[in-house]
């Protein structure tokens, strides 16, 4: 059975021209990062577009999603 979410995410990413690469090279790498989260129940990157990309996460909790926030992944798109 899948678990429960009660809070999550939809985050958009514009990269900047000739940046498209880094940005997936980001979100395949997040991935493996979110692995080990064991509060972080759904994780999905995505492009829109040719420079646009999003993440979808969510989480049992609010508890969870602190987590996350202050975790490699959500701490590395904190400017």
């Amino acid at each position: 059975m899948a678990e429960p979410v009660t809070v999550g995410f939809l985050v958009r990413i514009e990269a900047l021209p000739g940046r498209e690469t880094d940005v997936e090279d980001f979100l395949q790498h997040g991935l493996t990062l979110v692995q080990d989260e064991p509060t972080t129940v759904r994780w999905v990157a995505f492009r829109f577009g040719p420079s646009s990309f999003g993440i979808y996460d969510a989480f049992p909790d609010d508890a969870g999603r602190q987590r996350h926030l202050n975790g490699p992944v959500g701490l590395s798109l904190t400017p």
